[in-house]
Parts: structure tokens; sequence; C-alpha cells
């Protein structure tokens, strides 16, 4: 099988007036249902924060135009036809809601900006979304969030002013049915150490130039934590690529190493993405996947990809009754998996900077205790930053800037290492074990005077729990301020 090109997934854009010309497949009728709903108050919550100026505007002169980012298959364990079916649906409901007073830009006139973001990642703060909303002559942007839950997927929608980054409506969530016993018969679905020795196969037959394999590892896909049973499968899949690739007649020896950037390789990040850094040397790939776990099976999706852009991935089901229980059981889910507070789920980051939140062993990263951690920044313009890290036991803390680094001002196309330069400390991983949390805010201009006291005035201290749990409610409602936020999940284990 051939590589296939990284390129960017495109926004789902129609031209204002025009219904789109619906796929093959088409979206169940409890599904059409959820996304009715969805439009309707995404529409109206646009609405309700309008002025009658804007009002009146939108009803003779178009109240903006509309951008819809889909889903896609990283985001639900779904074939791409069904979730490209639910985007149609979603973009039905939002058009027939917005009754003609909001444009749909079309697809037609993203095709130079998206190819140009495609190549964007060294120039643009690594975030080629924020690349295309700035060509795309968008005013506001619809994403999703999608979670696996016991009957189906629940989805949930927001709709963000693409100039400031600013929330200007969110639906509630629901859920669209999804009968996960009777697509976990499907054929495809394999026992454990056959599933392992297919995808080592795989891997050993495609990747032709294959001899170094750097680890990001294995992570729940909701939720970006690399659980017991991530490493498990990641650990498990390595070690049958290297029996299945290497060859004493060839002289082919394939190694896995844990991706992590040394000192010298964490200043390059200056110019090139962390996952570009980490495959540096020829033959080089970063090997990572994800997984959900469903009625009777865990779907599993791995992908081993190089600097050039060229990828390799393999998806199959596996059957949850060959894997060993206490990997699988509600105990673990429990641990691993309870929902984050309000506004610190995983998120890459969508607005009007260009922001990339990363670290030295890639994003979402998974340390063991005792590990130093290194947080890495790129932004594509000049911005203010503030990051903030929250522990295991939900104290928040601001890390950046700190008094080491007074200033959070980072000039344009450029990085932080946090800590780094003068910061006169370090992220040593410790006990106890579990999920922590870095989130960080770029704007365009320094917000400290307009920050609660608790926010601005604080240095390596912790924020009382009222101000840490409503970080993005405070700084996205600062008016006339563009923001733009990522947060990355930082799994601790033994």
């Amino acid at each position: 099988m051939r590589p296939i090109p990284t390129i960017l997934c495109g926004l789902v854009l129609l031209a204002c007036g025009a219904l789109p010309a619906h796929a093959q497949t088409q979206a169940a009728p409890e599904a059409a249902s959820v996304f009715d709903r969805i439009g309707d108050e995404l529409i109206a919550g646009l609405g309700a924060q309008g002025s009658m100026i804007d009002d009146w505007k939108s009803r003779f002169s178009g109240g903006g135009a509309i951008a819809i980012w889909p889903l896609g298959e990283k985001d639900a364990p779904l074939p791409k036809p069904v979730l490209d079916a639910w985007t149609d649906t979603l973009t039905d409901s939002l058009l027939r809601s917005s009754k003609g007073r909001h444009r749909f830009v079309s697809r037609a006139d993203l095709g130079a900006v998206m190819r140009e973001a495609e190549h964007s990642e060294a120039v643009d703060g690594g975030n080629p979304v924020a690349a295309v909303l700035k060509g795309s002559k968008a005013d506001f942007l619809v994403s999703g969030r999608a979670r696996v839950v016991d009957n189906g997927i629940a989805l949930s929608y927001r709709l963000l002013e693409v100039k400031t980054g600013s929330p200007r409506a969110a639906s509630r969530e629901y859920v669209v049915p999804v009968d996960f016993v009777r697509s976990s018969t499907h054929a495809d679905s394999l026992a454990l150490d056959a599933a392992m020795t297919d995808a080592a196969t795989y891997f050993a037959k495609t990747v032709p130039d294959l001899q170094v394999l750097k680890n990001l590892g294995v992570r729940q896909a909701d939720t970006g934590v690399e659980t017991p049973l991530g490493r498990y499968l990641s650990q498990r899949v390595a070690d049958a690529i290297v029996e299945r690739a290497s060859n004493v007649l060839t002289e082919r020896r394939v190694r896995v190493v844990d991706a992590a950037l040394d000192s010298a390789a964490i200043k390059s990040v200056k110019t090139r993405s962390v996952n570009a850094a980490l495959t540096a040397e020829p033959g080089a790939y970063t090997f990572e996947g994800a997984y959900w776990q469903l009625d009777q099976v865990v779907e599993l999706r791995l992908t081993a990809a190089n600097p050039t852009g060229e990828h390799y991935s393999w998806t199959k089901r596996i059957l949850k009754a060959s894997v060993r229980p206490e990997l699988v059981g509600a105990a673990q889910q429990a641990q691993w998996n309870r929902p984050p507070a309000d506004g610190w789920a995983k998120s890459a980051g969508i607005g009007p900077i260009s922001l990339d939140l990363s670290s030295n062993k890639g994003g979402n990263p998974s340390y063991r205790i005792g590990e130093t951690m290194v947080l890495l920044l790129r932004l594509g313009e000049e911005a203010y930053v503030d990051c903030f890290y929250r522990q295991v036991d939900g104290k928040t803390m601001k890390i950046f800037p700190n008094r080491y680094a007074l200033s959070g001002k980072v000039s344009a196309r450029s990085s932080v290492e946090i800590p780094g330069g003068a910061m006169r400390f370090s992220f040593v991983v410790q006990e106890p074990e579990g999920v922590e949390r870095v989130k960080c805010f770029a704007a365009d201009r320094d917000l400290s005077p307009l920050l609660p006291k608790d926010i601005g005035g604080q240095d390596l201290a912790t924020l009382p729990a009222g101000v840490a749990d409503h970080l993005s409610e405070i700084y996205r409602t600062i008016p006339k301020a563009k923001i733009s936020e990522a947060t990355m999940v930082v799994t601790v284990h033994k």
C-alpha cells in the first residue's frame, strides 16, 4: 500500500442559499432530530447575543458567513460516510434555522487557502486550522465534540466568532443512538493476539524504510489519556513490529524508543513541529494510536508518520473478551476516564491566533513519575500568553509568565520553553498517578489589567478553585480581545 500524504481535512462549506448535495449515506431519523435541535440552539444563541442593529443587518445585508468544521474519524469510531452525513444534516438544520440571515462560505473560496494551510505547520504556529480560518473570510466557526457513551455518540457544538475567538452560542449535549452491539460483531473483529500480529505485519510490510519507531503511545480517543490499557496495547504492538520487521538475512533491524526530545532538539522546535524534530534521523517514524471501548470490542487505530508528511494507518476492532479483564473493567474506566472540569477538556486551540501547545514528549504526553517535563509553545504571530497547570488533586497554578519570565509577550513565529532560558525551576513529575492538564491562552494584547487579581497577580502559586474552574469563561468574555486557547492532557504513571 502506498503512503498517504498528510492533508488538512477541509471545512464543510456551502454556497449561500444552496442546500448541500447529500452523500449516499443519509443520517438516521434519530440523528436528524438531534441535529435539528442543535441547529436551532446555535442560531438562537447567535441571535440572542446580537444587538438590534445586528439583527437589522442580518435581515437586510446578511448576518455573517458561517463555516462548519466537520467531525472526522479521529473524533468518533464510525465510518467517514456516516460522519459526513451527520455534518450534512447539521448544515441543513443551520440553513433552515437561519432563514437566510446568514451566509455559508463556499468550498471553492477556500481552495487556495487550504492548500497553503497544508504547508503552514512550520510558519504558522503548527495550527493549520487558524490559517484556514484567516483566509476563509468566515465570520463564525461551528465545531463539535464527540464522545462515546453506552448507547451511542454524545455530541455538543459551539459557535465561535472567528475574529476574536469568543463564544457566541453553544448547544446542549445530545446522544445520537448507535448500535455498537450489532456493529461490534463485524468480521474484522479479532482476538488480541491476532490483532497484534495483523498490525505488526501491516507496518513491517508497508513502511519499507522503517528503522526507528518513536513511540508516542496509545490514548483513549475521547479524553487523550494514556490509560493502562493504552500502555499495554502500545507496548504489545511495538514489540510485535520489531519482531516482524527485523530480518537477520537482510540485516534490517528496527528499534523502538520512547519519543522524547533532548535539550538540543528542543531548540529546533522554533522552526519545525515537535513530531518533525522527533523524526529527524533517517528511517525514523512517530508511532501513536487511539482507542475507543465499545460494548464488546475495543476499536484501535494506529499511525506511523515521518516528517515528510507520509503516514501509514491501521484500524481494527479487538474482541474485549480476549483482553485482560483488569485493563477493560469499570474500575480502570472510573480512575482514568473521569470527565474533566468544565473548560479543561483537551482542545487544539482553535482561534484567531495560531497557538500550538506541546511538550518534549509530544502532544497529550505521558510521563513516568520522576521524569522531567518541558512544555513547548509555538505562535504564528505576536501575542501575550498565559499558561496554567492543573494537578491530579485539582489544584491549579499559573506557570507563565512567572517571576523568572516577567512578560508573557511572545514574538511572531517563535517558540517558548516552560521552563526554559532563565527560569530557575523544573517540572519533575511526582506522585500520585493520574491525569493533569495544561491550559494556555494567547491574546492580541496584555490582558493583565483586565483579569481578576487572583489570576493576574499569581506566580507559581495555587489559584482559588472558583477562579481555576472558570478560566475559559473569564478570558473569553473579555471585551474586544482576540483569544486563542489550547488545553493539553498530561498522563502521570509509575
